[in-house]
């Protein structure tokens, strides 16, 4: 009876054990997988339900599902503006509500601060769009919050799933491609194509090739007129920076200055376009000539003005400078 006892209480003890760490592995995945401030699912979520259908499709079971990532363009200015409570609590507003009108099976799912991700049942093109439109539609109704109306921008990217699909974060990053080529073409929505990876891979390897480029002389600064309207005089021109690669042939600039322009690269690229401009006038006799500068050139300047900074990077005594507005 004795030994009956005690087994019985060693059992007991395991059973409640295994019970208290199956409750604390579950607390722990519920916390993983579930955004706090929204009660969205999480990424981790995403990735999880993602790769049991894409498991599933390898055993003979199509998906017949779509991603539709959506991003928020203009919560970064509401979180800035009115805190992160009210940004928090527009994009639990917009999720529910997509939700709510969205009729086919979907689930909704918090990508980052300012993206969600809605995988839904889809077979085609024309009901990815159908859900896009949906979406597009509720962010661009205001919503009252605390009785100041708000509103957001949606942007978006998608990608129907295919049979042959096996990897998850793949399928994501090829909503992420058709987000991406609609931003860059300052459209609301596109859908992926398999020519954007190609076009991606070629922007990367022209970017670069920019230090060569500069290197090797291939840039030229064309100067285009300035008239003036009123008189009809040639009141001086604007520079303007062409790439003519090794074969010879022009490189557009909008196939790679808004890449050089969000990268370190503008530096080097600017300094040439002062120098060569400098030179081209001095040699040129030419009149004012006028340069685009990226905003990146501006802000460092400012930064490198208010922390007492010269170019080289030696801090000068604050006695010395002049401000000059």
């Amino acid at each position: 009876m004795a030994r009956i006892a005690f087994f019985l209480l060693i059992g007991t003890f395991a059973a409640g054990l295994f019970q208290s760490l199956r409750q604390a592995n579950q607390r722990h995945l519920y916390a993983l997988e579930t955004d706090h401030k929204t009660g969205l699912r999480t990424q981790a979520a995403l990735m999880r339900d993602l790769g049991r259908l894409l498991r599933r499709a390898t055993k003979g079971d199509p998906p017949s599902s779509a991603l539709l990532l959506l991003r928020m363009q203009d919560l970064w200015e509401i979180l800035q503006t009115m805190g992160a409570d009210r940004s928090e609590r527009l994009v639990k507003d917009v999720a529910e509500r997509v939700s709510q009108n969205i009729k086919t099976p979907h689930r909704i799912y918090r990508f980052s601060k300012s993206e969600l991700i809605i995988l839904f049942s889809a077979t085609s093109q024309d009901q990815v769009a159908s859900v896009f439109e949906i979406s597009q539609k509720i962010g661009e109704e205001e919503t009252s919050m605390d009785d100041i109306p708000l509103r957001v921008q949606i942007v978006a990217g998608s990608y129907l799933i295919g049979g042959t699909d096996a990897n998850a974060e793949i399928v994501v990053n090829r909503a992420r491609t058709g987000l991406s080529v609609a931003i860059e073409n300052n459209v609301s929505y596109r859908r992926y194509d398999p020519m954007f990876d190609q076009k991606t891979a070629e922007r990367v390897q022209l970017i670069a090739r920019v230090r060569d480029g500069l290197a090797r002389q291939e840039f030229q600064l064309f100067y285009q007129p300035k008239i003036c309207l009123k008189t009809g005089q040639h009141i001086g021109s604007e520079a303007l920076l062409r790439w003519f690669n090794h074969e010879g042939k022009m490189v557009m600039p909008g196939l790679f200055m808004p890449k050089v322009e969000s990268t370190t690269l503008i530096d080097p690229v600017t300094r040439f376009v002062i120098a060569r401009a400098c030179e081209n006038i001095k040699s040129g006799n030419l009149m004012s000539v006028s340069l685009n500068f990226a905003i990146n050139n501006l802000m460092r300047v400012i930064y490198a003005r208010f922390c007492n900074l010269n170019p080289g990077g030696r801090k000068l005594p604050i006695k010395n400078q002049r401000t000059k507005s």
